[in-house]
Protein backbone atom coordinates (compact mmCIF):
# COMPACT_ATOMS: atom_id res chain seq x y z
CA UNK A 1 0.00 0.00 0.00
CA UNK A 2 2.79 2.47 -1.02
CA UNK A 3 0.44 5.14 -2.63
CA UNK A 4 -0.80 6.20 0.57
CA UNK A 5 1.02 7.08 4.01
CA UNK A 6 -0.16 6.36 7.67
CA UNK A 7 -2.64 9.15 7.55
CA UNK A 8 -4.36 7.73 4.31
CA UNK A 9 -2.98 10.45 2.09
CA UNK A 10 -2.20 9.55 -1.27
CA UNK A 11 1.66 9.94 -1.99
CA UNK A 12 2.17 8.45 -5.24
CA UNK A 13 2.52 11.62 -7.75
CA UNK A 14 1.49 9.08 -10.77
CA UNK A 15 -1.61 8.83 -8.88
CA UNK A 16 -2.50 11.96 -8.21
CA UNK A 17 -1.70 13.23 -11.75
CA UNK A 18 -4.18 10.66 -12.87
CA UNK A 19 -7.00 11.87 -10.62
CA UNK A 20 -6.13 15.40 -10.90
CA UNK A 21 -6.58 15.01 -15.12
CA UNK A 22 -9.73 12.60 -14.25
CA UNK A 23 -10.92 15.95 -12.22
CA UNK A 24 -10.34 18.43 -14.32
CA UNK A 25 -12.09 16.42 -17.61
CA UNK A 26 -14.92 15.89 -15.42
CA UNK A 27 -15.34 19.61 -14.77
CA UNK A 28 -14.89 20.34 -18.32
CA UNK A 29 -17.47 17.77 -19.38
CA UNK A 30 -19.67 19.31 -16.59
CA UNK A 31 -19.28 23.10 -17.59
CA UNK A 32 -20.24 21.85 -21.19
CA UNK A 33 -23.54 20.39 -19.94
CA UNK A 34 -24.36 23.82 -17.76
CA UNK A 35 -23.96 25.34 -21.03
CA UNK A 36 -25.65 23.41 -23.54
CA UNK A 37 -28.18 23.36 -20.86
CA UNK A 38 -29.73 26.68 -21.52
CA UNK A 39 -28.88 26.31 -25.89
CA UNK A 40 -32.63 25.66 -27.47
CA UNK A 41 -32.87 25.23 -31.18
CA UNK A 42 -35.54 26.94 -32.72
CA UNK A 43 -37.42 25.34 -35.88
CA UNK A 44 -39.91 27.61 -37.79
CA UNK A 45 -40.92 28.50 -41.50
CA UNK A 46 -41.10 32.10 -41.33
CA UNK A 47 -38.31 34.61 -39.47
CA UNK A 48 -41.50 36.76 -37.96
CA UNK A 49 -43.17 33.57 -36.39
CA UNK A 50 -39.74 32.73 -34.70
CA UNK A 51 -38.38 36.16 -34.02
CA UNK A 52 -40.67 36.42 -30.86
CA UNK A 53 -40.06 33.19 -29.60
CA UNK A 54 -36.30 33.34 -29.85
CA UNK A 55 -36.51 37.18 -28.00
CA UNK A 56 -38.43 35.42 -25.19
CA UNK A 57 -36.08 32.70 -25.11
CA UNK A 58 -33.53 35.16 -24.58
CA UNK A 59 -35.07 37.16 -21.93
CA UNK A 60 -35.64 33.88 -20.10
CA UNK A 61 -31.84 33.08 -20.05
CA UNK A 62 -31.95 30.94 -23.35
CA UNK A 63 -29.84 30.76 -25.71
CA UNK A 64 -31.87 30.39 -29.05
CA UNK A 65 -30.46 29.05 -32.22
CA UNK A 66 -33.21 29.27 -35.20
CA UNK A 67 -33.26 27.58 -38.18
CA UNK A 68 -36.00 27.70 -40.95
CA UNK A 69 -36.37 24.39 -42.80
CA UNK A 70 -35.75 21.00 -41.97
CA UNK A 71 -32.32 20.34 -43.47
CA UNK A 72 -30.58 22.72 -41.31
CA UNK A 73 -32.03 21.75 -38.02
CA UNK A 74 -31.66 17.80 -38.64
CA UNK A 75 -27.36 18.69 -39.25
CA UNK A 76 -27.45 20.75 -36.31
CA UNK A 77 -29.57 18.26 -33.91
CA UNK A 78 -26.48 16.06 -32.11
CA UNK A 79 -26.35 14.19 -28.72
CA UNK A 80 -25.65 17.48 -26.32
CA UNK A 81 -25.73 20.22 -28.79
CA UNK A 82 -29.20 21.62 -27.33
CA UNK A 83 -31.34 20.44 -24.31
CA UNK A 84 -34.47 21.77 -26.46
CA UNK A 85 -35.85 21.40 -30.05
CA UNK A 86 -38.65 23.56 -30.02
CA UNK A 87 -41.38 23.27 -33.55
CA UNK A 88 -42.73 26.67 -33.69
CA UNK A 89 -46.49 26.69 -34.61
CA UNK A 90 -46.12 27.01 -38.03
CA UNK A 91 -43.83 24.26 -38.90
CA UNK A 92 -46.45 21.21 -40.82
CA UNK A 93 -47.38 18.09 -38.93
CA UNK A 94 -45.13 15.94 -41.38
CA UNK A 95 -42.26 17.52 -40.80
CA UNK A 96 -43.07 18.09 -36.47
CA UNK A 97 -43.18 14.25 -36.77
CA UNK A 98 -39.68 13.67 -39.00
CA UNK A 99 -37.67 16.64 -36.73
CA UNK A 100 -39.01 14.85 -33.56
CA UNK A 101 -38.23 11.15 -34.61
CA UNK A 102 -34.64 12.38 -36.15
CA UNK A 103 -34.37 14.12 -32.65
CA UNK A 104 -35.58 10.57 -30.83
CA UNK A 105 -33.21 8.71 -32.09
CA UNK A 106 -29.73 11.28 -32.89
CA UNK A 107 -29.92 12.58 -29.36
CA UNK A 108 -32.64 11.20 -27.25
CA UNK A 109 -31.97 13.65 -24.12
CA UNK A 110 -32.75 16.56 -25.81
CA UNK A 111 -36.40 17.09 -25.20
CA UNK A 112 -39.21 18.26 -27.84
CA UNK A 113 -41.35 21.02 -27.32
CA UNK A 114 -43.93 22.88 -29.19
CA UNK A 115 -45.68 25.87 -29.16
CA UNK A 116 -48.43 27.37 -30.57
CA UNK A 117 -48.13 31.03 -29.27
CA UNK A 118 -45.39 32.61 -27.50
CA UNK A 119 -47.28 33.30 -24.19
CA UNK A 120 -46.83 29.75 -23.48
CA UNK A 121 -43.54 29.13 -24.29
CA UNK A 122 -42.20 29.84 -20.48
CA UNK A 123 -44.34 26.76 -19.36
CA UNK A 124 -43.42 24.44 -21.63
CA UNK A 125 -40.02 25.04 -20.85
CA UNK A 126 -40.49 24.34 -17.59
CA UNK A 127 -42.33 21.50 -18.39
CA UNK A 128 -39.48 19.91 -20.85
CA UNK A 129 -36.98 20.52 -18.44
CA UNK A 130 -38.50 19.28 -15.63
Amino acid sequence: MGEVDENLNLIDERTRDQIRRLVMALRGLTLRIKATHKRVLVVGRQGSEIGPVTTQLRELGYEPVAVLDDDSAMSLIDPGQFSIVLLASEVESASRETLSEYTSRMAPATARVEIIRVEELAQALETALG
